[in-house]
């Protein structure tokens, strides 16, 4: 089991433990992460936010997918949710060259 944490402007501290036998990939946890937090506002009656959360697309970027069957439990997985991609290297090493650049608006 791995405890995993969304970080997004709207579902940002919600929480929920994976386990991780039933997961292939870093794309198998986001998406189980996404369907019950998806799970959570449709039984609390939440239907803008359920409308919301199914928009989102989420990723992991700090870790590659062997490291997380190795972490230690009391180990945190951070979720995020600024690019569309879970296990594309290329897309996640991109984004990350590019966090720290600021556009200007021309």
């Amino acid at each position: 089991m791995v405890l995993c944490e969304i970080s997004c402007e709207f579902f940002g501290g919600f929480t929920t433990e994976i386990d991780l036998n039933y997961m292939d990939s870093k794309k198998d946890i986001c998406e189980q992460v996404k369907r019950t937090l998806i799970t959570t506002l449709q039984m609390n009656n939440l239907p803008a936010l359920v409308d919301k959360a199914e928009k989102i697309n989420f990723h992991i970027h700090d870790f590659e997918f062997g490291q997380i069957l190795m972490m230690e439990n009391d180990k945190k997985l951070w979720i995020c949710n600024h690019t569309t991609h879970c296990d594309s290297s290329n897309e996640n090493e991109k984004n990350q060259n590019n966090e720290n650049t600021v556009e200007s608006e021309n």
